[in-house]
């Protein structure tokens, strides 16, 4: 982040005396906003206040008696700059709850300060990123937030990793299982179900519902599934990366493009012939590896690999059912090892992964419990899994093309044979 100085707030650094104060602002991957000031009083500051990301971070910082931070620690080196917070988790909102079901995984931060007596003659920029590690003292109301900079992406390995197994998300850009997804641009004109992905991958696809150029600098994304972005004049709605945008009327569709109907089916339909869609939505053929004929387009039937649904009973925190879940063509274990996201219920927005999926009841069971009890009725998306192996990438999704790993590389057990070992 460029830590330069607005002239008046250096005309103010230059006085005996300063009347600074330090404020932290932070976004969680929800959208959640939190501004907190270490003045005994609530700090107004005006804006626009654009951080390094585009985003507007003014607003009312809350005084926040209870936190505690430490000194900030940065250098010059390539040593990762930190900070810790201990937090009372009854302050602001900040709840026990939130951090222990993961809302504040991975949130991004800002810390500047500014002049208590006139926040309006500007800021001075000291530190952002994302947390890190959150921890709670067992038997107290008080937890530390490790606050770590962008420094730390210099300790993430790079390039790639020999394995047998596909080292790719299914959905990313890598993996391409529903076509190719290419990332935001600044100020391009956007049409009506355009789908992009963020420069950095977070497994989500955004869809544009609200045809207009995209702005200068890149939005703040709202993660939260069915969630909109607002993005200049452009708006974008958030989906999984494994869901194909709704078809739309009198529309160019590129060879491999994938949507669903409008009205979900659990099917998904990928352009196998590139054209124009006629004026109205066709009538789908839901026949796996059939085609339906719409205007100069012809779309190929799939099994859809992201689904939405609801519980209908419930048997545990780890176990549930939606007899909807079911379809002639599945197979049980479809969506084992997928990720499950909670829309609706106490659990909103938190994802879960699937460990078994069992066809005849639509039972789904998940490695680990989910926070709250899941009550009937709660809605969810659900995406199918994936093992990485060569053969689930040509037999379930049909992509072997694009497998990643390195099958026919030799196993260590036979680059540490010796001679006469190998049986003949």
């Amino acid at each position: 982040m460029t830590k330069s100085v607005p002239a008046p707030l250096r005309t103010h650094f230059d006085q005996e005396t300063t009347a600074l104060t330090t404020c932290i602002y932070f976004r969680r991957q929800d959208g959640v906003e939190f501004r907190f000031t270490e003045l005994d009083q609530n700090l107004p500051v005006p804006g626009p206040k654009l951080d390094a990301r585009g985003r507007d971070v003014s607003g009312t910082f809350l005084s926040a008696g209870g936190q505690t931070p430490s000194s900030i620690s940065s250098a010059s080196t390539l040593s990762v700059d930190n900070l810790e917070i201990v937090t009372v988790l009854s302050n602001a909102g900040i709840t026990e709850v939130d951090m222990y079901v993961g809302r504040w995984d991975y949130a991004d931060y800002d810390i500047f300060q500014v002049p208590h007596e006139d926040p309006s003659i500007g800021i001075m920029w000291l530190m952002s990123g994302k947390l890190g590690e959150v921890s709670m003292s067992r038997g107290s109301d008080t937890g530390t937030v490790e606050l770590r900079s962008k420094s730390v992406q210099l300790q993430e390995p790079f390039g790639r990793l020999v394995s047998h197994e596909c080292p790719t998300d299914l959905g990313a850009l890598d993996c391409a299982v529903i076509g190719l997804i290419y990332p935001w641009v600044t100020l391009t004109a956007y049409a009506l179900g355009d789908r992009i992905r963020s420069s950095v991958w977070e497994r989500r696809h955004y869809v544009c519902t609200t045809a207009g150029t995209s702005g200068v600098n890149e939005p703040v994304w709202n993660l939260a599934l069915d969630a909109t972005t607002t993005d200049a004049t452009v708006v974008w709605t958030t989906y999984s990366p494994l869901r194909g945008a709704q078809w739309l009327a009198t529309t160019v569709y590129a060879l491999n493009t994938v949507v669903t109907a409008t009205a979900f089916d659990k099917r998904q339909y990928r352009c196998t012939t590139a054209g124009t869609s006629s004026g109205s939505e066709p009538t789908w053929n839901t026949t796996l590896a059939a085609t339906t004929a719409d205007g100069s387009v012809v779309w190929t039937t799939e099994l859809g690999i992201s689904w939405d649904g609801s519980a209908t009973s419930v048997t545990d925190q780890t176990t549930f059912e939606d007899t909807a879940l079911t379809d002639a063509t599945l197979v049980d274990d479809w969506f084992k090892y997928g990720m499950l996201t909670w829309l609706t219920g106490d659990n909103a927005g938190l994802e879960s992964e699937v460990k078994t999926y069992t066809k005849a009841t639509g039972t789904v069971v998940f490695w680990s419990p989910v926070p709250f009890a899941i009550q009937i009725g709660d809605t969810y998306v659900i995406e199918t899994g994936c093992d990485k192996s060569p053969i689930t990438c040509k037999d379930k999704f049909n992509n072997k093309l694009n497998f990643q790993g390195f099958e026919h590389v030799p196993g260590r057990d036979v680059m540490i044979q010796t001679p006469g070992s190998k049986a003949s």
